[in-house]
């Protein structure tokens, strides 16, 4: 290499520190511009040494600081030997990988809070229980149901509403607040009961007996339960509306619902 014994003159006054050498060697008689060289090379070298220093990284500047005067007098650009040493660095791609790692986690963390938790998707997707359907023929005291399930008085609820044939009384939102009283209090097969039976004798109201039994099934962790009763709803001809059942069993199958169940 044409420059190679400037350069190991350089390094070995950055190395000794022996300045007046340096100026004693004439070296402007062969190399006219060495002083401006030696300037740079210096600078060169400190940021490199600086950079991998902060690396804590021996081996890699032992390596570049020998191979630094031929990337320098060659005309190489030395910035990117330099990147290259760092980026190819084991800890700098394991310090990468693990910011990676955590910076996922992160987010899978927030979206199992806000969006795809069992937790989330109930709380999106509350019980259909307020249909408001009138009778002409209230054989039950329909006010004090009412009272009852807005005061979450469940039992009374049930005990108003169970013992009475209520599709005969044309009521199907009865049916919603009986359904939504065996869920609140836990009698998850006979909630599922009452949705069924909303579902064979009133097809107006079928897509709200479809959602309440898919939200009872996520409820108890059936998840495939869940799907399937989706999927008969989505399939029903006589459901003019599947939109709402589209949109649950798309958020209930997306792939990182598996990092939360």
């Amino acid at each position: 290499m044409k420059n190679t014994i400037l350069y190991e003159i350089f390094e070995d006054v950055i190395r000794n520190g022996n300045m007046d050498d340096l100026k004693a060697m004439n070296l402007q008689v062969e190399y006219p511009n060495w002083q401006a060289q030696f300037r740079e090379y210096a600078d060169v070298r400190q940021k490199v040494s600086l950079a991998l220093r902060i690396q804590k990284d021996e081996r890699n500047f032992r390596q570049l600081t020998d191979e630094l005067g031929g990337k320098y007098f060659s005309g190489n650009e030395v910035s990117l030997s330099i990147l290259s040493r760092m980026t190819g660095s084991v800890l700098f791609r394991i310090a990468a990988a693990m910011v990676l790692v955590f910076s996922c986690i992160a987010v899978l963390n927030f979206y199992s809070d806000s969006k795809f938790s069992d937790q989330a998707i109930l709380a999106d997707y509350p019980l259909m229980e307020n249909s408001l359907v009138r009778s002409a023929r209230p054989q039950v005291n329909g006010n004090e149901v009412k009272v009852a399930f807005a005061d979450k008085n469940y039992n009374k609820v049930i005990d108003l509403l169970a013992p009475h044939d209520l599709v005969s009384f044309g009521k199907p939102d009865y049916i919603l607040m009986l359904g939504a009283s065996y869920y609140y209090t836990g009698d998850y097969d006979n909630a599922i009961a009452q949705y069924r039976l909303l579902i064979e004798n009133n097809t107006a109201y079928a897509v709200d007996g479809y959602m309440n039994i898919a939200l009872t099934y996520i409820k108890t962790q059936k998840y495939q339960e869940a799907v399937n009763v989706l999927n008969e709803g989505i399939n029903n001809p006589d459901v003019a509306d599947h939109e709402r059942l589209i949109e649950l069993k798309s958020r209930l199958q997306n792939p990182l619902r598996r990092w939360f169940e």
